[in-house]
């Protein structure tokens, strides 16, 4: 996502650390943290948790969603997504087929994402979120 990968150089740059640094300090390989700003790859949603973490900023800053680098979560990991989506899903009054059908996934990979099985890709988790009308921060909510 070219708009991820130029945050998190702009992101990186603010703070003058190279991408090693900033790798070591969130905690991932340098060479991941290069392909993300060279868009070569994508992070996982707990990796972009620990990077929106890290930066303070929102995960939708990030993914150049919302222009607020607030983030929605700030408290203690202790809610997964899995049981997020569950809660968000079922808040909506949305059954497995509504969310899946409305997301373009299957019935079944909505249940494994709730049994925490799967999780989903980041174009995924966007499509989610994007359906059911609330930030990424909120379903994602803090993972570690």
């Amino acid at each position: 996502m070219k708009i991820l990968a130029k945050r998190m150089r702009e992101l990186r740059k603010s703070r003058n650390l190279s991408q090693k640094q900033a790798a070591e300090e969130i905690g991932i390989k340098s060479d991941d943290y290069k392909n993300y700003e060279l868009e070569k790859a994508n992070p996982k949603i707990p990796t972009l948790v620990t990077i929106a973490k890290f930066y303070g900023v929102s995960i939708n800053f990030l993914l150049g969603i919302d222009e607020q680098k607030i983030r929605y979560f700030d408290k203690e990991c202790n809610i997964s997504f899995a049981e997020n989506l569950r809660r968000i899903r079922n808040e909506h009054q949305l059954s497995l087929e509504k969310l899946a059908n409305g997301v373009g996934i299957s019935r079944r990979m909505v249940s494994y994402y709730e049994q925490g099985k799967k999780v989903p890709t980041l174009k995924t988790l966007i499509k989610i979120a994007n359906f059911l009308e609330i930030s990424i921060d909120e379903i994602v909510g803090d993972i570690c």
